[in-house]
């Protein structure tokens, strides 16, 4: 934010660095009119070796979960039946209690949104 009176200040572009192999990169945006400022952070990782594998298993579960749960509402469109977030979320304590290794391992949360996702891509579709 600026205060009243000032000139616009030009884009600044910080970088800040730690002993860790992380960079972060701030971008500040001075704004019009009295806007809101917008910053943008970029984040680099270097996960070892088993990080990288659980991060893979994970975006394979949540995978699996979108497309199973795409392919349900598929066949419920097919039998002239609607299916919304609620339906799916409530099957998903189920689900994860039926396959610990699978599906119950991985943040309840996350697998929320992932079917909030899939809700929200289908209410912009229709």
């Amino acid at each position: 934010m600026r205060a009243e009176g000032l000139p616009p200040q030009p884009q600044e572009n910080r970088r800040f660095t730690s002993p860790l192999p992380v960079s972060i990169t701030c971008n500040v945006t001075p704004g019009c009119d009295n806007q809101v400022m917008r910053r943008a952070y970029k984040f680099r990782a270097y996960p070892t070796r088993r990080q990288e594998q659980r991060a893979r298993a994970l975006l394979e579960a949540h995978r699996q979960l979108y497309n199973a749960a795409l392919e349900e509402r598929r066949e419920a469109w097919r039998r002239g039946v609607t299916i919304r977030y609620a339906h799916q979320s409530a099957q998903l304590t189920e689900i994860r209690r039926a396959d610990q290794d699978g599906q119950g391992r991985w943040s309840f949360t996350s697998q929320q949104q992932t079917l909030r996702h899939l809700d929200h891509a289908f209410q912009g579709f229709f």
